[in-house]
């Protein structure tokens, strides 16, 4: 699979979902533009059907994954393995919901589709290393004082 893809219709047998009254201390927001965006791309595929629909699926994927990224990369300083990164994720059937194609843990919480998990909350060090980010450690460089 090229870019992703989503997830069927039957179930989510060994998904592991994120409870919908969980605080989300363990979230972080992406900047406004992206979750207006993300917004109007969701909205809109109620009116699409057909291949319309594919379409409009795999570039919502995108969108949500670059804004996971630029978050990513502003929070945590860190840079995604290349150019395959988009075949890491996948969306929910609801078309909102995004996860981890790898064991379809769910990477954005459902009572809010723009608000994504802390990078350390989606997995082990070994795999987040090997999968998303190469340069991931599981502490955080402390700023130097000039």
């Amino acid at each position: 699979m090229a870019e992703g893809s989503e997830l069927g219709d039957s179930g989510r047998p060994g998904a592991e979902e994120i409870a919908d009254d969980e605080a989300p201390t363990s979230f972080v927001d992406i900047l406004p533009a992206d979750s207006r965006l993300i917004r109007n791309k969701e909205a809109s595929l109620g009116d699409l059907s057909g291949d319309f629909l594919a379409n409009a699926r795999r570039e919502l994927l995108k969108t949500k994954v670059n804004a996971f990224l630029k978050v990513v990369a502003a929070r945590d300083g860190l840079l995604p393995v290349v150019p395959h990164i988009y075949d890491e994720f996948v969306l929910g059937e609801d078309g909102r919901t995004l996860y981890l194609k790898e064991g379809l843990k769910q990477v954005t919480w459902k009572m809010d589709s723009t608000k994504y998990l802390v990078l350390r909350k989606l997995g082990a060090a070994d795999f987040i290393r090997t999968r998303l980010f190469p340069d991931y450690t599981t502490t955080r460089a402390k700023p130097t004082e000039q």
